[in-house]
């Protein structure tokens, strides 16, 4: 025990007992949480995109991103990073396919939890494409 008194510091033993029954030290365990500020992103052609989702867990959970269902391919353009409190997606210089359905799954000991993000990409309508039907064609 250490006591401070002023600029003093005076030092105390006290003497060792013996407990009841022994003490088993547990590590602390927290059930995974996911919170994503928004549930759709909005991104035009041609710029980027980040994204920060808020995680929770302990141990530290798995991180898994999908992308429509199939597992999100990291490209030097997109990229997952993950931290103790945070994942983030960053994709550069986006493009009309990375519009879609993004999920993002935690795991870990006490069980899992996943949350759906949707990316709208921004772009220039294309040429309509055909066969085009004309049902009615007059002078009016």
């Amino acid at each position: 025990v250490s006591l401070l008194s002023g600029r003093n510091q005076i030092m105390m033993e006290s003497d060792s007992r013996l407990l009841a029954s022994p003490v088993v030290a547990k590590d602390l365990v927290i059930e995974p949480d996911i919170r994503p500020k928004l549930t759709q992103y909005s991104v035009q052609v041609g710029y980027d995109l980040k994204i920060e989702v808020p995680i929770a867990g302990h141990p530290k959970p798995v991180i898994t991103w999908t992308k429509d269902g199939a597992a999100l391919k990291q490209t030097t353009r997109v990229n997952v990073v993950d931290s103790a409190r945070n994942t983030h997606l960053t994709i550069k210089e986006a493009t009309k396919d990375d519009g879609g359905l993004y999920s993002i799954n935690i795991t870990n000991m006490l069980g899992s939890k996943d949350a759906t993000i949707e990316v709208i990409t921004l772009d220039k309508p294309g040429p309509p494409t055909g066969p085009i039907k004309m049902d009615d064609i007059s002078a009016e």
